[in-house]
């Protein structure tokens, strides 16, 4: 397995799970289960199933009968995923999904929720996803749109190049590598999908507390060890910077933010 980019160890996943699950990515969980059909569909791959947030929908949606293999990179996330979630027709396995160890043509649907943005390499990823997939299967993933129409991503990159400027790991596109539709759509036909859609989707997210919100964005991502190897200091300060800042655009009590994204459903 490649060495992964995007470590998030037992605490960050936590405090990802907690403060930033329900927040950001429930939303696009329900909507993107609710565009897999059950009907023919006998086994699924899970890509990318972090903590579990779409792997819980998955398992609610389908019948007994049908197989899910979820999958992450990361085991610490595998790991809250597995104690979250008991059922008899789920396995569990710590993957590279630019390197899927499954056959060809094994699998009816592949699905990933904001995960393909973080690969190294794109088009490497969906080819494998293309190669899993049976004749006819279908693969739906989600990535972010443009970070100008998701006010909390916005503002967290704000304070995050307020703080560190000069940091090319921290400052990159990141979540927001693949907003740009058209490039995502050329990708799939590179990999040999012909039959494929995207649809724009808006939701709000909603966290009880801005604070909740920011401890979530600190505590819950890779940058928490960047700054704790930097400045322990700078880590109290930060999250009470990118607290006000969310409260002064998006309010507390809760917090809320438009969020925007991309959702494609292609077919082999």
């Amino acid at each position: 397995m490649e060495r992964n980019p995007m470590k998030f160890d037992g605490s960050i996943a936590k405090s990802y799970d907690h403060h930033l699950g329900a927040f950001l990515f429930e939303p696009y969980a329900t909507d993107l289960v609710g565009r897999i059909g059950v009907t023919g569909v006998s086994n699924i791959l899970e890509l990318a199933c972090g903590t579990g947030i779409v792997t819980r929908h998955l398992i609610d949606r389908l019948f007994l009968t049908v197989e899910l293999t979820a999958t992450d990179i990361n085991e610490e996330m595998l790991a809250i995923a597995q104690g979250k979630i008991l059922a008899p027709n789920i396995s569990w396995d710590a993957i590279d999904m630019s390197a899927i160890p499954y056959d060809d043509d094994l699998f009816d649907v592949v699905v990933c929720q904001f995960g393909l943005m973080f690969v190294p390499d794109k088009i490497k990823a969906v080819k494998e996803m293309h190669r899993v997939l049976k004749k006819g299967g279908k693969l739906l993933f989600n990535v972010w749109g443009n970070i100008a129409d998701n006010p909390i991503w916005r503002i967290y990159s704000t304070v995050i190049k307020d703080f560190f400027p000069n940091a090319a790991q921290l400052t990159g596109p990141g979540p927001f590598s693949m907003s740009d539709e058209k490039k995502v759509l050329a990708l799939l036909n590179e990999a040999g999908f012909t039959d494929h859609t995207v649809d724009a989707v808006q939701k709000t997210g909603v966290c009880e507390t801005a604070a909740g919100a920011a401890e979530g964005f600190v505590l819950g991502t890779p940058l928490y060890h960047f700054i704790i190897k930097t400045d322990p200091l700078l880590l109290e300060k930060f999250q009470n910077t990118l607290e006000k800042a969310i409260i002064s655009e998006l309010g507390d009590l809760p917090a809320r933010s438009p969020l925007h994204a991309w959702v494609f459903s292609a077919k082999k």
